[in-house]
Order: C-alpha cells, then structure tokens, then sequence
C-alpha cells in the first residue's frame, strides 16, 4: 500500500522537473520614450539633435543674408529651447550625462537670452505721467477694407492714441480712413500710399511738420517722416517697413536693416526719435540689432513683461510666432507695451505709452 500524497504537494512523475514560478509582481512602469532607450544608438541620436538645436542656436550670431534661408532660420532660434529641455530631461532621466550636459548647455543659453525680455529696462518708466505720447502702428495688408479700418479707428478712440502709423497703405486708405472718422481723434497726416506694401502713413493728434526732417535711408518701401508737435516736446516719428527677407529679397532686407542702423546713429539728437512699424526682422537677427546699438531700445523689451509675438496672426488657431512688429525709440521712457489682433490682417498691431525726454 502506497504512501499518501500530501495535500498542496506537486507530484513528480517520471523525472519532470517542477513548473518554474510565475512572477506575478507588479512590474515597474516605464515612460513609452525610455522603454527601448538601452544600447549607443539613443545617445547618438541626442547627440546629434543636441548638437543640430547648438548649430541653430549659433545662427544668432552670424551676420550674413546668405544662404537665403539664414534669415528664417534665425527667426525660430528661440524654439531650440523646448527640444533642448526635452532632451535634457530624457538624458537626464537614462543617465546619458554627456547629452545630458550638452543639452543643458543649449538650454542655458536660451535662458539667458529671455531673461532680459522679463525685466524692465533702463528706459521703462515706472508711471506714465499725465500726458504720456500713445503710439500705435499697424500693418493694413493692403489697406485693410472699411469695417477693418472702423474697428482700427475704434482702438484709436479706445486707446487715447497720440500718434497712428499705418503700413502697407494703399492707394485709397486715407480716404477710408478718414471716412471712418480718423480725424475726429487724428486730424493731422502725412505719408505716401502706394500699391505693392510700400505705402505708409502718420497720423497724429498734434500738427506734423516735415521741416529740417532729415532723407530716410535708402529703401524699396516708403518710410514717411514727420515731427509731431505735441506738448511734452517735439517727437521725430518714421513709419518704418523693411522688405521682408524671402528668397532673393534676403540681401535686400539685410542692406536695409543695415542702412536703418546707420541712419538712425547720424540721426540728430536734438528731439526723441520713435521708429514704429513692421521691420520683418526680430532681435533674433544680427542686422535688427545693429538699430539696437545705434541707441535705439526695443519698447516691449523695456516694459519686461516678455517676448510679444506678432506675426502670423492666423485666427486664434495658433499664437504669432515671430516679433517683428516693434516701436524703437531713442530719448525716451517707456510706460507700456501691447499688441492685439486686427480683422483683415496677418499681423497684431502694437502700441507703446511712452514719455518723452526733454532733450
């Protein structure tokens, strides 16, 4: 008589060996990204996206119109930001120190490049007084149609807006826009309208004069000047708009930029200076900052409350991506800053309170 099985015991027959254990423990969750990150081939390929967003970074810094593409590339540089902190946590988090360290380098620099646009500036004032001069300049695309000058004339009246600069004026926008009632806040203008975005205009609640104005720089669009007689001062105002850097036009963008930059240091400082309008051109781009070192200040930058994107408005469906929508000045202090969306536009328009240096 055999022995009893015992309960809960396996039984061995012929040799088998017993059933290797089923693991059944909760396995450790690892994000989709990391699951394959093993072996050299992930950290050659955070090389090379580390080492391409550096060579775009890098692009910031050369001064050149050529290869045509240079100009573009350069206005997007400060997107390389949020790949290289993509990059940084993922190395970071698979212990690729050397990707890891390359992309935190990228990343720092970018850093350092917004955090000036977060703190006001030597020319920001801290209160606008009682009597601030109030700039707004827009881009009409072509002239814009009437309902879309209306509701510019609208911002005019709602903004308390001193001085009006409008680009791309057509043939016909003057008149539109004193149909729509521009003189009732604006009555003083001056400018040139033309057919192909080379018009532009001033519009100003103080009388302009083109007296003793010094020749605009060589340009394919007009750049109007005026001196507007308000009272904290007289104020020297050019609509300015450069040709945008597409193709073949890159070195024609550049020269212009250039030749601003050269203008505005021989320009005369016996008034405040104010350069209002649509540059195609960010401070991304070496040639725009050459303006900058002429001793003009960017007025959004001033204000330090961030980068205010401006172009292409496209709706609400995405944010601008690029500013290059901006008022410069040179003696003068800065109040404020703003840029909002305009119907039959692809860009925001802008506007500065600024307070004028008696000089």
């Amino acid at each position: 008589m055999g022995r009893p099985q015992q309960a809960g015991r396996d039984v061995l027959t012929d040799g088998a060996q017993p059933a290797a254990p089923t693991d059944t423990a909760p396995r450790r969750a690892v994000p989709g990204l990391l699951r394959n990150a093993a072996g050299p081939a992930p950290t050659a390929v955070g090389a090379v996206v580390v080492a391409l967003l550096a060579a775009l970074t890098s692009l910031r810094w050369i001064d050149a119109p050529s290869p045509t593409w240079m100009p573009i590339l350069q206005a997007v540089v400060p997107f390389a930001l949020y790949p290289a902190v993509i990059v940084l946590i993922l190395a970071a988090h698979t212990r690729r120190r050397g990707v890891a360290v390359a992309a935190g380098a990228v990343a720092a620099v970018h850093l350092a490049l917004a955090a000036p646009w977060w703190l006001p500036g030597g020319h920001a004032a801290g209160d606008a007084g009682d009597d601030p001069l109030v700039v707004l300049a827009s881009n009409v695309q072509y002239g814009f149609s009437f309902p879309d000058i209306q509701l510019l004339v609208d911002e005019v009246r709602d903004r308390n807006v001193d001085v009006l600069v409008l680009i791309e004026a057509a043939p016909g926008t003057e008149e539109v826009a004193r149909a729509a009632g521009i003189d009732r806040y604006l009555p003083y203008a001056t400018g040139v309208p033309r057919p192909d975005a080379g018009g532009a205009f001033i519009f100003s609640l103080y009388p302009l004069t083109t007296d003793g104005v010094p020749q605009p720089p060589d340009t394919r669009y007009a750049l109007p000047m005026a001196v507007v007689r308000a009272p904290q001062g007289e104020v020297l105002v050019m609509a300015a708009h450069m040709v945008a850097p597409l193709a073949s036009d890159a070195v024609v963008w550049h020269r212009e930029l250039t030749s601003l930059a050269s203008w505005a240091a021989a320009a005369p400082s016996d008034r405040p200076l104010v350069l209002a309008g649509d540059f195609n051109a960010s401070s991304d781009h070496p040639a725009f900052r050459k303006i900058m070192a002429a001793g003009l200040h960017d007025a959004q930058r001033e204000v330090g409350r961030g980068r205010r994107r401006t172009w292409p408005e496209q709706g609400g469906a995405l944010p601008p991506l690029v500013d290059i929508d901006h008022v410069l000045v040179r003696d003068v202090d800065v109040a404020d800053f703003d840029r909002f969306p305009m119907p039959g536009t692809d860009h925001h328009a802008v506007t500065a309170t600024l307070v004028p240096r008696r000089v």
